[in-house]
């Protein structure tokens, strides 16, 4: 909530000419609970993209710290001034009580750096309970139907510590509110006694799968104490089919408050650990039991950012799940009968909200490489079946070129699905190495995308704290049923959605952080656009006959000796058929100089009518496959 100035209506020279006073919103000569009230009224309606039901002089009035916002610190100090039995004046009472008073702000991390944030005297935390128990709760399919179910917004770690909070919280549209009331489809709960209180909810079209409930406060005095701050009640719909997740999202949106009545450093200070680490994000990701996950299997590939969830439990059978985001995209359905699959979105770095189209990246200063080694061997490496079926290897993703440049990373490696994840001794997917170990760490397993799944890697810190090397490392085992020929490609890749982007960043993120970022995701590792550049070594190749077809976009392999031997529609060789072969088949239709197969492609490949060569037909039937309309098994198709 970074203020560029006051508005035009704020101007003195206006409000001189108004005939209101500052605090008397409705002009009555008098500054009370009703002119609270009509602040906390407009703040309400503003923050949810409505207009003000003030005008003219009212918002002069309202603004009473002229700071160009009408918010529930406006509300705070019309009460501590009807509260304090003066009646010298807003301005003069300001004067006196609020003369160091600091503008609230809140940009991405509040103005203050991690340790400031990690430092602060006052570390709240704003959570939901489901029919006051945790976050989330699975219900099954036959009891779903219609079922009544309380969210509990609850606070803690800030007892005496606040006065003045705005707070969106969003849920799934296609739950219906208990009661279709703007003034009690909910409550304010014991957490906000001793304060002024408001609550809206909209009504108006669902934002990307998603409605919003906000809640404001205002006192005179820190009296906001922990405890509940508000519930309400839902019904989920009839008709929701097993495997069903409703999400629920406590999120920062510009203008969102929680301070202390003076607004001095500590209330800023708290504010920003409250939205940067005191709501769940991926700084703070969300927990879901295993019990929950064993029930709803969806619930593995629910947003970590997300604050809590009602889910239909699954119990295996064909899943249709539709999660929606609390951000600018549509709700993203998908369908499976076994695992409701991840799509990740695999912009171009080009349409980053951190890149200037100015910037010319292969000019940046620094130009960092990352790269995947396995077994100790940078790239890849070639094992005899016999020698490494069932068998587990160290992997690590390294560094080079951005030795004390960089202080902020987010990064995205994929591997073969059929390899497995052996966690570290404390449960993590991985653990970070030297390069990365003066910054703050956290790593995520990825689900399944197609024919891979992976590893989500971040880190950040104050300073340019990172250094050249292992950055992480971790330890994957290969199948039992490993043959001569498999191969198990790496891929290091850039991922951005509307609720984050990949990044390899410096502390400034200034003009050379925004030139090395671009130039990590599109020269310093291989892609299909800047740089498809990827080949094993020689020898490699020439050991395992699949790896000479590898594709130029990888970064690493695990590979077993040997000659693949024929898979009927594994285009591509790599052992599996998805619509990676069906991408090959129509490269190669389109320009086989560039794209062409080997005789042993070209075989897996004739799927469709057997005999008449490679055609379209080939490639629309392995994409059957892969939505699951044909098996694999029954391939080739004689028609």
């Amino acid at each position: 909530m970074a203020y560029s100035g006051a508005a035009p209506w704020c101007s003195r020279t206006a409000f001189a000419d108004s005939g209101y006073s500052s605090g008397d919103v409705n002009n009555d000569g008098q500054i009370n609970a009703t002119d609270c009230s009509l602040i906390l009224e407009s703040y309400s309606s503003t923050s949810r993209g409505f207009n003000s039901p003030l005008a003219g002089g009212m918002k002069l009035a309202a603004d009473v710290n002229k700071d160009g916002r009408i918010d529930s610190v406006d509300a705070s100090l019309v009460t501590a001034y009807y509260t304090s039995g003066r009646n010298s004046g807003m301005d003069d009472f300001l004067a006196s009580r609020y003369s160091s008073m600091q503008t609230v702000t809140y940009g991405e991390y509040g103005g203050f750096s991690f340790s400031e944030i990690e430092a602060s005297a006052v570390r709240p935390e704003i959570t939901l309970s489901i029919n006051k128990g945790s976050a989330g709760v699975v219900v099954s399919p036959e009891e779903s139907a219609g079922k009544k179910l309380t969210c509990t917004v609850n606070i803690s770690g800030a007892a005496r510590k606040y006065c003045s909070a705005g707070i969106h919280l969003y849920y799934d549209a296609r739950l219906g509110l208990d009661k279709d009331d703007l003034r009690t489809f909910g409550q304010f709960g014991n957490a906000a006694n001793g304060l002024r209180c408001w609550s809206e909810s909209d009504y108006s079209a669902p934002k990307n799968g998603m409605k919003s409930i906000f809640l404001s406060t205002a006192g005179g005095d820190d009296s906001g104490t922990d405890g509940e701050l508000f519930t309400f009640s839902f019904k989920i719909p009839s008709g929701c089919a097993p495997g069903t997740v409703f999400p629920f999202d406590i999120k920062y949106e510009d203008g969102d408050l929680f301070v202390n009545n003076a607004c001095d450093r500590e209330g800023c200070l708290m504010q920003a650990y409250t939205f940067t680490k005191g709501i769940k994000n991926w700084l703070n990701p969300l927990y879901i039991p295993e019990s929950d996950t064993a029930r709803c299997i969806a619930l593995n590939y629910m947003d970590r950012g997300y604050d809590g969830y009602a889910a239909i439990a699954d119990s295996g059978v064909s899943i249709t799940t539709t999660i929606p985001r609390a951000t600018t995209a549509p709700a993203t359905t998908t369908t499976s009968t076994a695992k409701a699959p991840v799509v990740f979105s695999e912009a171009d770095i080009k349409d980053s909200q951190y890149f200037d189209k100015g910037l010319v990246p292969e000019d940046s200063p620094v130009k960092p490489e990352l790269s995947i080694t396995v077994d100790g061997t940078e790239k890849g490496k070639v094992f005899d079946a016999a020698d490494i079926a069932g068998k587990t290897l160290k992997c690590s993703l390294r560094v080079s070129g951005a030795e004390g440049k960089y202080s902020a990373s987010g990064l995205h490696v994929r591997f073969d699905k059929r390899l497995s994840i052996v966690p570290a001794s404390n449960g993590a997917p991985a653990t970070y190495g030297d390069a990365v170990s003066e910054l703050n760490n956290r790593c995520i397993a990825d689900a399944e995308n197609g024919s891979m799944k992976g590893i989500f890697f971040s880190s950040f810190a104050e300073e340019n704290a990172g250094r050249d090397g292992t950055m992480w490392e971790f330890t994957l085992k290969v199948p039992e049923n490993a043959r001569s020929g498999d191969v198990y490609p790496f891929d290091i890749v850039y991922v951005a959605s509307e609720d984050a982007e990949d990044m390899f960043f410096d502390s400034s993120f200034g003009k050379n952080g925004k030139l090395m970022n671009a130039y990590t995701f599109m020269y310093g590792i291989y892609n299909q656009r800047y740089n498809c550049n990827f080949k094993p070594s020689a020898a490699d190749a020439e050991d395992c006959s699949a790896l000479g077809r590898l594709a130029g976009y990888y970064d690493g392999y695990i590979a077993i000796a040997g000659d693949a031997p024929a898979v009927s529609g594994d285009t591509n060789l790599d052992g599996n058929v998805s619509i990676a072969d069906a991408v090959a088949i129509l490269q190669y239709i389109g320009n086989k100089d560039k794209y062409p197969l080997s005789d042993t492609a070209k075989a897996n490949a004739d799927v469709s009518g057997k005999g008449d060569g490679i055609t379209p037909n080939d490639a629309l039937t392995i994409q059957k496959v892969d939505a699951g309309l044909i098996k694999a098994s029954d391939l080739p198709l004689s028609g």
